[in-house]
């Protein structure tokens, strides 16, 4: 994601025209796999300034989704808040 340009407040643009924007990872972020799949296979669900936000809502998702199959779901601490550039799809 080298070469941004940004083209208006908040959106940045590639040299191919693909669109990004501002993203922020709260501190608390929940992740999920399923048992089958391999440990560096996470995938973050959701994030929280909280961790007992971070944990209700991990909990409601277990939940929800056990109905389907068992996921696991672990909640990390990133230490701080990070903002990112996400594709725009």
């Amino acid at each position: 994601m080298e070469n941004l340009k940004e083209v208006e407040q908040g959106l940045w643009q590639d040299e191919v025209g693909n669109y990004y924007e501002e993203e922020s990872i709260l501190r608390f972020r929940v992740f999920c796999k399923h048992p089958t799949e391999e440990e560096q296979d996470w995938k973050l669900v959701s994030s929280h300034s909280t961790y007992e936000r971070a944990e209700e809502y991990g909990g409601l998702f277990g939940e929800r989704i056990s109905e389907v199959e068992h996921y696991q779901y672990k909640i990390v601490d990133g230490g701080e808040t990070t903002v990112v550039k996400s594709l725009v799809w």
